[in-house]
């Protein structure tokens, strides 16, 4: 079976998972560069820990609701992938 995501092709579950390891990996070398400023706000790593700002007395949600705002893009951004690769597939035979 084949995976197919932003139109490359992936041959097994373990390739897939070796490409998301990858893109963690590189999201979380690109937030300590200065060169990284203007996408720093979009990688998923950057706001991994801001649910940690609500055990704070008073809670600061700020933090917390852009980390929900960029995750959740990223999670339109898969779904939207996956139907794409749904889509392409005759399911009804």
């Amino acid at each position: 079976m084949d995976y197919l995501v932003f139109g490359v092709g992936f041959g097994s579950t373990l390739v897939l998972l070796g490409w998301v390891l990858a893109v963690v990996v590189t999201s979380a070398a690109l937030q300590p560069l200065d060169a990284a400023e203007a996408v720093r706000t979009f990688l998923p790593t950057q706001h991994w820990l801001a649910w940690i700002d609500l055990f704070r007395d008073p809670p600061l949600l700020d933090a917390v609701r852009t980390g929900v705002e960029v995750q959740l893009g990223w999670i339109v951004v898969a779904f939207g992938a996956a139907w794409a690769n749904f889509t392409t597939k005759d399911v009804t035979s």
